[in-house]
């Protein structure tokens, strides 16, 4: 300060002297107060009185221009050139009142920076061509940075990256420390941060500080460790491994103290060095697990950001930063919350400033929309999260849903020019891949499938983002929520497709990253698992039970080979006994079945006991979570398979023609099964116990029906079965519910036939059973094929019978006797076959009747 007030002494008093000695110095005089103006610019902190300064520097700096233009001084037209593009990027660009005024600026530094390198590329002065080139860079990166209009922006980077690239050559010709160090922050910029490889990213940030220590410059020394916060943060942000994550974050929160320090020290008001501490904080606070020092770090940036704010009061074109800083700070405050009200009123707060970022963008950067839509959808989400009641939370899954798309599309124009580094791990990746999170919740509320595709989507574009930062784990978490998405969707082929690529991405993680290689090794087997599930899933609705069965014990043997999930191996160990009971009852081997879905009750009970002894200990919210909807699962299972075993102790008791107690059985089981439909979350699930609950029901009919011999009953058992049909995802199942139906249209029919003994009756009856022996024959289902040609034998001896009873002729009358007894014994043989013991005994106690009549 008292360097700069010297200076500002000797300028008035070389103007004094000039105007005194010689009245024609007007440029020079002019030069002077103008740089009274500039180095008083540095001494005062107020915007608005600063603003005024520049402005009377800028103003009597042109006239110089012009005069020396006049007079054709090319060399002092290039350095008053040089002299207003360097000056004027310090402060002006941060004093504007809007977006206009800023491209203004950008647009008059710009076209100066030109002039300055045309002249100076014919003149011998390396040092102000390097200046020029140095300061042209400058402002082509951050009028690139304001975006620009897209067809524009290949001419803006070309010239930005050749001017810093010539800078640089130039500057280290000379060996200007200064210089140098300036060049290298003209090249900086954070949307080329990658973690290797980056030239114009982390390299860069620590070559201004180098030389800014070497030129022992203190701006310079600022510009240098903000670059280096910021950019070992953003590095941080995509950095795989937590241990040198959080490295990175101290890192960059110990530079962002010393940007601070250094740009006090040069009174430099508008840098970043509160900014980059606060974003630092952040990072480190999302990380950090002790409950105690999250607290302390949260004090820390409120005093930070509090600070800033204070130092910069007036600075308008800043107001909206540390809008942004007080959104993630009230928002990461707010989940150290436990009372609701607490939390609700700091995410209150939290979105009065997003929206307050939001407003104040589109007044200084109009097309930067990102940054400030996706905080505000980060906001909205954790609000939606506290709410309780389902239609305001839907209304604000709606808003959610709306501040996202705004950033995808944000997203989608910058891809075109930025995909790789930061961009892309950083920024673009996450945002599809929080849409997508979103997405999965707002389906949960509304079951709207269209939900699940979008996600499906929006996860699909995160995946080449996070491949072109070279995240293996990001990667495999995309895949992963496409896997569980599919699997909502009943897609089980492609959701098992989808394990396997996470297992790969975790396989490639486990190489990447030495010290957790046996970590994401067990991820690895624990997404194989998943694989074999989804299998196992695809292979049941299709019917194939044995296969289900193979993949759900493959399954439990990787559950249990990866230690940290061995505590589900009984879980699915038990659906491999549940596959092979299903697959037991298809075949009709009742007993069996009845006792396999009894073990695995059995199994499902003690994978619950494992699973709640396990929960407790579980830290990750995400796999507490999952096993909590496993916990579920494993309950609706275990009810499940109580109602499957009075499903089969009915079909037993139908057997042993105990229809009363059957169709009880049979109701039992469908209200259990209703039970569980409303507490599933997928459709197909849901659609297959819809289908066996109305099975039973239309079951519960047939079994009244046959205990009263009512027609009026077995044709709603009928329509039962035919609205069964409609939940049918294969042809096996559908032809089985129309078979079914048509069965008990046949056994109606013939009820009737026996009442009235006319033909038609009896034909239509037949004709039933007909269609129901070809659709059982259609869908393999053999048993159920000879039971109803049984039956069309048992149908033809009883009018064999009737035509003898009403017969005079005793030869007559005999031969038909005989054909009703050689229809009765076939049909006893596939009765015996079918062991339907009731039927073999009441064609028994027929035979009994037609051979004395015979």
């Amino acid at each position: 300060r008292n360097r700069m007030k010297l200076a500002i002494q000797f300028y008035e008093k070389e103007s004094k002297l000039l105007s005194e000695a010689c009245e024609k110095e007007q440029v020079r005089i002019k030069h002077a107060d103008a740089l009274v103006s500039y180095a008083k610019s540095w001494l005062v902190t107020n915007p608005n009185r600063k603003k005024k300064l520049l402005e009377t520097w800028w103003k009597l700096e042109t006239q110089i221009l012009k005069a020396y233009e006049i007079i054709g001084d090319l060399h002092s037209v290039g350095r008053s050139c040089n002299n207003l593009i360097e000056y004027s990027y310090y402060d002006r660009p941060y004093l504007v009142s809007g977006f206009a005024e800023r491209v203004k600026i950008y647009e008059e530094n710009i076209n100066i920076a030109e002039k300055a390198i045309q002249i100076f590329s014919e003149l011998d002065d390396n040092y102000e061509l390097a200046r020029a080139y140095c300061f042209a860079g400058k402002w082509y990166g951050i009028r690139k940075r304001s975006q620009i209009a897209e067809d524009e922006l290949g001419e803006f980077d070309n010239r930005h990256r050749n001017y810093v690239e010539k800078a640089l050559e130039i500057s280290k010709k000379i060996g200007d420390a200064w210089l140098i160090g300036m060049s290298f922050s003209a090249g900086w910029h954070p949307g080329h941060i990658k973690k290797s490889k980056s030239p114009y990213g982390l390299k860069y940030s620590k070559r201004i500080l180098e030389f800014g220590l070497v030129a022992k410059d203190n701006l310079l020394i600022a510009y240098g460790k903000n670059a280096v916060s910021f950019s070992t943060c953003v590095v941080g942000m995509i950095l795989e491994d937590p241990d040198k994550q959080k490295e990175a974050f101290k890192k960059a929160c110990e530079m962002a103290e010393g940007a601070e320090y250094y740009s006090k020290l040069s009174n430099h008001i508008p840098s970043r060095g509160s900014y980059n501490l606060s974003l630092a904080l952040h990072s480190i606070i999302t990380v950090e697990t002790d409950s105690e020092t999250k607290q302390k770090l949260l004090e820390k940036d409120r005093k930070v950001i509090q600070e800033g704010i204070e130092r910069l009061r007036g600075w308008q074109s800043y107001s909206g930063s540390f809008s942004s800083l007080l959104t993630t700070y009230y928002r990461l405050l707010a989940k150290t919350k436990s009372n609701v009200k607490e939390k609700k009123d700091l995410l209150l707060k939290a979105q009065l400033h997003a929206k307050r970022f939001i407003v104040h963008n589109k007044d200084y950067f109009p097309k930067m929309r990102l940054w400030p839509f996706l905080q505000l959808a980060g906001v909205q989400y954790a609000l939606a999260n506290i709410e309780t009641d389902t239609k305001k939370k839907i209304e604000f899954y709606k808003k959610i849903v709306n501040s996202l798309e705004v950033c995808t599309q944000s997203v989608e124009k910058r891809q075109k020019r930025a995909v790789g580094g930061w961009w892309g791990g950083g920024m673009f990746g996450p945002t599809y891949y929080s849409f997508g999170r979103v997405l999965q919740q707002f389906y949960y509320l509304t079951k709207e499938k269209s939900k699940l595709f979008r996600a499906v989507e929006v996860y699909k574009k995160a995946i080449p983002l996070y491949k072109s930062t070279d995240l293996p784990t990001r990667v495999a978490e995309s895949y992963w929520r496409i896997a569980q998405t599919l699997d909502l969707l009943g897609d089980f082929k492609k959701a098992s497709l989808n394990y396997e690529l996470v297992a790969e991405e975790y396989d490639l993680a486990s190489k990447k990253i030495p010290q957790l290689e046996q970590f994401y090794g067990k991820y690895s087997s624990y997404m194989r698992a998943w694989s074999q599930i989804e299998q196992a899933r695809h292979s049941h609705s299709i019917e194939d039970y044995n296969d289900s069965q193979q993949h759900y014990n493959k399954a439990a043997e990787l559950h249990e080979s990866t230690g940290q999930w061995n505590y589900l191996a009984t879980n699915y160990s038990a659906w491999a006994n549940m596959e092979d009971a299903e697959g037991l009852s298809r075949n009709e081997n009742t007993q069996q079945a009845k006792q396999g879905f009894q073990k695995a009750l059995e199994q499902f009970a003690k994978a619950e006991k494992d699973i709640k002894e396990r929960i407790g200990g579980i830290t990750s919210a995400e796999e507490k979570e999952m096993t909590q909807k496993l916990l579920q699962a494993s309950d609706h299972r275990r009810k499940y398979c109580q109602a499957r075993v009075l499903m089969e102790d009915a079909k037993l008791l139908d057997r042993e023609g105990k229809y009363l107690q059957s169709s009880k059985s049979y109701a039992e089981a469908a209200e259990n099964i209703s039970a569980i439909i409303e507490k599933v979350d997928v459709e197909a699930e849901r659609k297959e116990l819809e289908y066996l609950a109305i099975l039973c029901r239309a079951w519960e009919k047939m079994a009244i029906a046959e205990e009263r011999s009512s027609s009026e009953l077995y044709l709603e058992a009928a329509e039962f079965f035919e609205r069964a049909r409609d939940y049918c995802y294969t042809k096996k199942a559908s032809l089985w519910a129309l078979g079914n139906s048509s069965f008990c249209k046949g056994l109606a029919a013939g009820i009737e036939y026996q009442i009235t003994t006319s033909l038609s009756d009896n034909a239509l009856a037949k004709r039933h059973i007909k269609n129901a022996a070809s659709s059982y024959s259609q869908a393999g289902l053999k048993t159920a094929a000879d039971y109803a040609k049984a039956t069309l034998r048992l149908f033809d001896a009883y009018v064999f019978m009737n035509q003898a009873e009403s017969e005079v002729d005793p030869e007559k009358k005999t031969k038909q006797y005989q054909l009703a007894e050689n229809l009765l014994k076939i049909a006893n043989v596939s009765f015996t076959k079918a062991k339907q013991r009731e039927k073999t005994a009441q064609i028994k106690q027929i035979l009994e009747t037609v051979k004395e009549e015979k």
